[in-house]
Parts: structure tokens; C-alpha cells; sequence
């Protein structure tokens, strides 16, 4: 496995998480297991109030943050924040208009949680493993960021829905819908206080912090990496183990409905898209200016793949919790986070890999991979119409459009991989010979290539 390219290691561990997101949702599709029923209920009390508290735990006491680039956490964090404060008053203000002030707080709140909710865990820590290998400790900065998140993002939305939450009571009461009398200010403050301290994941974020500062001498150093002394160490292993499979399991139990309108489509591309060119911008202005060019490189690079990993399911929870009305876009919103997050994330690394190369192998590598995911998806697309063939009305327009286009991207799709110089060269050198020109050298699959396109 060491002799694997890092882009390599990031399609095989890409695989991996695709693959257990999708037992998760095919099970639930299957009503194999049926959530409704509770039958979910003490695998999401474990992963949730149990494992990811402990990995909390042994992140922050065990964070080498004294080696981080204390301007890459600045920068992922501002980008986040950024595009956080640009859902969030796109949604407040044009999220459904017509609904209370403390409704749209609580949508904007879920929809802002969305941006900043990066899965770092369970999906940016085997991607950055598998990119950057040993050779850069980049999982120390997938650390401090998680640290963050859970540290000041979190605690922040929590304050936002406790905000929420009141403004909801207090038009309620005004509208005589609730015959109680809202709590004061004060309890309201205290509340949100006490939802804050008494979370799991704060707690153990703070219990991590006071055990690295007590008992920081008793961190066995690994190399790049520190681990907790022996016995503890393998306490928190054991609980922590099962975290990977049984949260990206749960992300694809979580996805039931999909129903693709203009809101999920925004979501995905502010924090897929946008937020990765955010952080990407400010990490070339905080970036420490001292560090070897190629070390400031790599550290912009790590910035903008951080900013495309896809949402967890976190946002799905609380959007369930304060406005079950915006749970269905939420949820749709992560299935495309994580079909779009992939590749972008694959087809980065392609480039960013190849920096110090010529591109257009990189570029070639790109056409060849994309041409077999291509016709991967068609024979898929073939076999579909097979089985449903004799329910296939051939007299709808539309179907018959669907089945045109299908056809035609995989007879262009098989060209282009004979395109490709690592299959067919010599078509290749009469693309570039007769470039400009309709026939392309008179070569048959020019000429079928242009027609199909």
C-alpha cells in the first residue's frame, strides 16, 4: 500500500466511504432496518453521545498544536465563517418569507450550520491520510479544525437556536397559541448556559484540554503524532474504533428523502464550492510567509480540499430538532455534498499531486479516469432500462429524450477513451496533427467524435 500514489490512496479510501454511506442508505431504502421504529435509536445514542466524545476527547489531548500554522486554522476558519454569515442571511431573508421572524432564525441557524458542519472525522481524516501519507503531517490540521468547530461553531449555533427558540415562544405567547407565560430573559440565558455545558462533546473538549495541560507529561510521542499513555489509550481506541463505519452508516440511514429544488443545490455549492475558494483566499493571506515556498504551497493546497469536504449529518439532526420542515432539503443537500464532494476532492488531487510535472499527463490521467467512471455509469444506465424494458413506454418524449442522451454520452464517452494516448496514441498525435481542422486527419474517430458532440 505504501507504493500507492496518494491519489490512488484518496479513490480507494473515496470507495470505501461512498460504500459504507451507501449500505446505510440501501438498508433503510430495503426496510431492512426502519428508523421510525427506533431501530436506529442506541447505534445513534453511542456514535453521538458515547464514541464521538471520546474522539473528541482524544483529539484535543493529543492535538500537537504547537506545530500548526496557526494562519491555515485562521483561514479555514474565516472562510467557513464567511460563507456561514452568507446562508444564513440568504436564508433568513428569503428562505419561505412569509413565516414568523423565529422561524426563518431557526431555518437561517440549520441552514448556517450546514456550511461550517464539515465532516471532518469520519471523512477528512482517512482523505487527508490517504493523500498526504507520512510525508507532511497534514491530520494535526484536520485536528485544530475540528477543535474549532466543536469549540466555537458549535457552542455559537447553539446559542442561535436557544435564540430561536425563545423569539418562537415569545410570538406564540403574543398570539395566544401558548397559555403559559414565556420565561424571562434571564432563564433563557441560563438555559442556553446549561445546554452548553452540560453537551457531551463540550465536555469532553474541555475535559481534553484539562487533561493535556495536567497531564500532558504522561502523552507518549509517536513520531509526528502524540497518543495517550497506555492504558487509557486503549480504553479510548476500543470506544473510538467503530467510529468511521458506524457514523458514515448513520450519515447514509439519515438520507431517506431526495428531492433535488433551487435551496439544496445553493447549500452544496456554498459549502462545497465557494467555501473551499474561501479558505483557499484567505490561506494565501495569513499563510506564514516564513515557511519554504513549497511547504506554503502545500499548506493553501490543504486549505482549499478542507473546504470541500461534504457536510455530516449533524445539520440533519438539528434541522429535525428545530424545524422539521427544512429537514427534507437539508437531507437531500448532504447526498449531493457527497456526490459532488467526491470527485472534486479526486480530481484536485490529480492537479495538485502533478504541480511539479508537466499537466498534460495530468490532465490525460484526468480523461482516461473520467472516460471509465463514464462508461461505468452507462453500462449501469443500460442495465437499469433492461430490467425495467417492458414498462418502458417508447411513445413518452421524454423517456425517449432520456434513453437518446444516455445512449449518445456512452458512444462519446468510448470514443474519448480511444482518445486517450494510454490506449490509442497514435489517434492522439492525429488529434494534435490535424487540430483545427473539422476531419482531423480524415481519422474515423474524429469524425465520429465531433458528431456525437
Amino acid at each position: 500500500p505504501d507504493a500507492l500514489s496518494p491519489t490512488t490512496r484518496l479513490f480507494n479510501t473515496l470507495l470505501a466511504t461512498f460504500a459504507a454511506v451507501f449500505v446505510g442508505y440501501l438498508v433503510v431504502r430495503l426496510k431492512i432496518i426502519v428508523p421510525e421504529g427506533g431501530e436506529m435509536k442506541a447505534l445513534n445514542y453511542f456514535v453521538g453521545q458515547i464514541v464521538f466524545p471520546t474522539l473528541i476527547f482524544r483529539t484535543v489531548a493529543t492535538a500537537k498544536l504547537g506545530d500548526v500554522d496557526l494562519g491555515i486554522l485562521l483561514a479555514c476558519g474565516l472562510g467557513k465563517a464567511v460563507i456561514m454569515l452568507v446562508v444564513w442571511t440568504l436564508a433568513f431573508v428569503a428562505y419561505r418569507p412569509s413565516r414568523s421572524a423565529g422561524q426563518r432564525w431557526l431555518t437561517a441557524t440549520v441552514f448556517g450550520f450546514f456550511a461550517i458542519s464539515s465532516n471532518d472525522f469520519a471523512i477528512g481524516f482517512p482523505v487527508v491520510e490517504a493523500l498526504y501519507g507520512d510525508s507532511v503531517n497534514m491530520t494535526i490540521y484536520i485536528t485544530g479544525n475540528a477543535v474549532i468547530s466543536n469549540v466555537v461553531f458549535v457552542p455559537f449555533h447553539f446559542v442561535l437556536f436557544a435564540i430561536g427558540r425563545a423569539m418562537v415562544a415569545s410570538e406564540k405567547g403574543r398570539n395566544g397559541q401558548e397559555s403559559s407565560t414565556p420565561p424571562s430573559c434571564a432563564w433563557q440565558v441560563l438555559g442556553v448556559v446549561k445546554d452548553i455545558f452540560t453537551n457531551p462533546v463540550i465536555v469532553m473538549s474541555l475535559s481534553g484540554f484539562v487533561f493535556k495541560s495536567i497531564f500532558g507529561f504522561c502523552l507518549v510521542s509517536d513520531g509526528m503524532d502524540l497518543k495517550l499513555p497506555p492504558a487509557l489509550g486503549n480504553i479510548v481506541d476500543l470506544v473510538t474504533s467503530p467510529f468511521g463505519m458506524c457514523a458514515l452508516f448513520i450519515t447514509g440511514t439519515n438520507l431517506r428523502r431526495f428531492h433535488i429544488t433551487l435551496w439544496p443545490v445553493l447549500l452544496v455549492v456554498m459549502k462545497v464550492v465557494l467555501c473551499a475558494y474561501a479558505s483557499y483566499l484567505f490561506a494565501g493571506l495569513f499563510v506564514d510567509k516564513s515557511l519554504p515556498k513549497k511547504m506554503q504551497a502545500a499548506l493553501e493546497n490543504f486549505s482549499f480540499l478542507y473546504g470541500m469536504i461534504p457536510t455530516s449529518s449533524a445539520p440533519l439532526i438539528f434541522a429535525q430538532m428545530y424545524d422539521p420542515t427544512a429537514a427534507e432539503g437539508v437531507a437531500t443537500a448532504i447526498l449531493m455534498g457527497l456526490v459532488l464532494g467526491g470527485p472534486m476532492m479526486f480530481a484536485a488531487a490529480l492537479f495538485l499531486e502533478s504541480q511539479a510535472s508537466k499537466l498534460t499527463a495530468v490532465l490525460v490521467n484526468v480523461q482516461f479516469t473520467t472516460s471509465i467512471a463514464s462508461l461505468v455509469c452507462g453500462v449501469v444506465f443500460l442495465g437499469m432500462l433492461a430490467l425495467v424494458r417492458y414498462g418502458f413506454d417508447i411513445s413518452c418524449a421524454p423517456r425517449m429524450f432520456v434513453f437518446a442522451y444516455g445512449l449518445t454520452l456512452i458512444c462519446y464517452e468510448t470514443l474519448m477513451l480511444f482518445w486517450c494516448p494510454e490506449v490509442l496514441p497514435q489517434s492522439c498525435a492525429d488529434y494534435v496533427d490535424g487540430f483545427g481542422s473539422y476531419w482531423v486527419s480524415f481519422s474515423w474517430i474524429g469524425f465520429f467524435t465531433r458528431w456525437f458532440q
